[in-house]
């Protein structure tokens, strides 16, 4: 079974791929840097072992063709990304003003007029 990759971030000619079971597995990225500079599809790649992320960029090719590429060579089957949690984006800052409040209110208590 091939190790499930997803999309992390897209522009029109560049994709970062996450391959979460991967992350500082050698011999998988020794593997993927090797296949990878044999597609004529990519113009660069980049990878992140740490992370497990490897950065496509394909400026004279299509998405389409990079991942006809990519599933050819076997490295990975790429896959609907994961669900992320909803956390609103204030959520925080909503949580250092209760800690800086809860510190306001201890320091205000000390102080005894």
């Amino acid at each position: 079974m091939l190790p499930e990759a997803y999309i992390v971030h897209q522009l029109p000619s560049r994709v970062r791929l996450r391959v979460n079971d991967m992350r500082n597995d050698d011999e998988f990225f020794d593997q993927a840097i090797e296949q990878l500079a044999g597609l004529d599809s990519l113009t660069n790649y980049y990878t992140n072992r740490a992370v497990g992320s490897i950065v496509l960029v394909y400026e004279d090719s299509s998405w389409a063709a990079v991942m006809q590429q990519l599933e050819e060579l076997g490295l990975f089957t790429i896959v609907d990304p994961p669900a992320r949690k909803n956390r609103p984006a204030i959520a925080p800052v909503l949580s250092n003003i209760r800690k800086l409040n809860q510190n306001i209110g201890q320091g205000l208590s000390l102080i005894h007029i």
